[in-house]
């Protein structure tokens, strides 16, 4: 029996080109490794009328790790044009598999180690040697968002934000809301350091961390995303170094 189960899905169109490209190393490499073909992406949109069939879910959780190329994502009425005719008019709406993996799985953060290996013509530049953290879950992640605007939503946000007179002559269909949610159990939270508890071996030998935030566009947000980061467990050794007109925050030992 392989060491490893490892599912894969290709996806629609770059992807079955990626994953193509990924099997060469893995061939090299020769792992002991038995490799599971899984359905998501658009065509199984367009037949079943889910992007992500819950066989493909059953295969991820008997698998030790996924192989995923991409997939494509259109506009609500353009996926409900292409659907199997049969199943139109039955009140399915088209959801990104990413999206459902990264929520479903708790894939919380897209970690990126970038480093340049001396003698390799293909770099960048000599010396590059970064870990990025990426959002996955939170933020427009989320995918919390109304379209027509909600009356009930619309009397709150009327009453709590005063911004909101700007769109007072605009109808409910005419406004779409997309929330763009943080909670301190995000990816610079307290969830992150309690599954990172070693942050060494993430982050080793780097003396700091880059935040990218516009202050000046989401001054709160913003604010709260500094509060979660310091206050978490990952970073405690971090003393954060504020450049208040700037829309980058850095934080060093």
């Amino acid at each position: 029996m392989a060491r490893l189960r490892i599912a894969v899905l290709p996806g629609d169109g770059i992807g079955k080109e990626v994953v193509e490209a990924a099997f060469l190393p893995l061939e090299k490499l020769g792992l002991d490794a038995e490799y599971l073909w899984g359905d998501i992406g658009w065509e199984f949109w367009k037949k079943e009328g889910n992007a992500l069939p819950q066989r493909t879910i059953d295969l991820l959780c008997s698998t030790d790790v996924c192989l995923f190329g991409a997939i494509t994502s259109k506009a609500e009425d353009e996926a409900i044009q292409e659907l199997n005719p049969s199943l139109r008019g039955e009140g399915i709406k088209y959801t990104s598999p990413i999206i459902q993996l990264r929520q479903f799985f708790d894939l919380y953060v897209n970690l990126r180690p970038c480093k340049a290996f001396p003698r390799n013509s293909l770099n960048f530049r000599e010396g590059i040697d970064l870990v990025i953290f990426r959002e996955n879950t939170e933020g427009l992640y989320a995918g919390v968002e109304f379209h027509p605007l909600p009356s009930e939503v619309r009397r709150v946000l009327d009453q709590y934000n005063p911004a909101m007179m700007r769109f007072s002559s605009a109808s409910e269909e005419e406004i779409a809301v997309s929330l763009r949610w943080d909670n301190i159990w995000g990816i610079w939270g307290q969830h992150l350091g309690s599954n990172l508890q070693n942050s060494d071996k993430i982050l080793p030998f780097r003396n700091s961390i880059l935040s990218l935030n516009r202050l000046s566009l989401s001054n709160l947000r913003s604010n709260f995303f500094i509060a979660s980061l310091t206050a978490g467990p990952l970073i405690p050794k971090y003393c954060p170094i504020f450049l208040p007109f700037s829309p980058v925050n850095i934080f060093t030992k």
